[in-house]
């Protein structure tokens, strides 16, 4: 995993300030002979951004979850920080995948993002809405815009819930996507979700962010299943419900 090194100022030609650099190519940076380090710049992720022997301090953002910020150190301290950090990463990394085991594995096809999807789309939230829906399903449509305003009011994505649609005809679907100005993710049915399902569409599940279903005494069918539409007000109450 790519570790980025945040500097917030350099003062002296003794202190080095490095930005969005790997830990391992900063580590090897900083074991040269050489006290000053020339400046190297690129636009990839594997590219260094590394400057020396200046006397301004570093216009570069305070704040980033995936970032590690550091001020100013002399070499050896900042070589230190960022072996201890890189470690403490991996770590956390490796116990974190240890521990995933979602209820549901699938690969298929994200046709709003055009994207290929997997399971670790619920990753990172709190609450993932999955809904079971068809083209040729009126209650479905009827209640698509909702679930739109719904995902938008919940932040597009960006928050703790996340909404996600799932369709297996392919006629009309489009035309009814853009109709209801769809933005949420909307994934191609496969044969992974045939577990989730009641007879019945519209068909709703939830998930945690462990990839485990949702269970409720609130939900329609199997302690999980929630069948037929509803309107905007009722879904947000249950994702209220499920989300405490």
């Amino acid at each position: 995993m790519k570790r980025k090194i945040m500097a917030l100022s350099l003062m002296t030609t003794a202190l080095l300030t490095f930005t969005a650099c790997d830990a391992n190519e900063l580590i090897a940076l900083l074991e040269e002979d050489d006290e000053t380090v020339e400046a190297v710049t690129g636009n990839t992720d594997n590219d260094i951004a590394v400057s020396a022997d200046t006397d301004e301090e570093a216009d570069l953002p305070k704040e980033n979850p995936d970032e590690i910020e550091i001020q100013s150190h002399h070499k050896e301290d900042l070589l230190a920080i960022i072996e201890d950090s890189s470690d403490n990463v991996e770590g956390n990394v490796s116990q974190s995948d240890a521990n995933w085991d979602p209820d549901i594995t699938f690969s298929t096809y994200d046709v709003i993002n055009k994207t290929d999807v997997d399971e670790d789309i619920f990753k990172g939230y709190k609450l993932t809405m999955v809904n079971f829906w068809e083209p040729w399903c009126g209650p479905c449509v009827s209640e698509m815009p909702d679930l739109e305003d719904l995902y938008e009011d919940l932040g597009s994505g960006t928050g703790d819930i996340n909404i996600i649609g799932v369709y297996s005809t392919e006629e009309d679907a489009m035309d009814v996507l853009k109709m209801c100005g769809t933005t949420y993710p909307v994934l191609q049915y496969v044969s992974d979700f045939d577990n989730l399902q009641s007879g019945y569409v519209p068909n709703t599940v939830f998930f945690d962010g462990d990839g485990q279903i949702v269970e409720s005494n609130i939900a329609d069918y199997d302690n999980c299943l929630f069948v037929g539409s509803r309107s905007y007000d009722e879904w947000k109450q249950i994702i209220k419900e499920l989300s405490k």
